[in-house]
């Protein structure tokens, strides 16, 4: 696996987390309201 291909993978990683907290957030909002 090249250094490039490693990046790629942990760069859609972490967009998968980003999304996945976007989401708990968005959740808590609803309850808030």
């Amino acid at each position: 696996m090249t250094g490039n291909e490693r990046l790629t993978t942990e760069g859609r990683a972490e967009q998968a987390r980003g999304d996945a907290r976007e989401a708990k957030e968005k959740v808590k909002d609803v309850f808030k309201h």
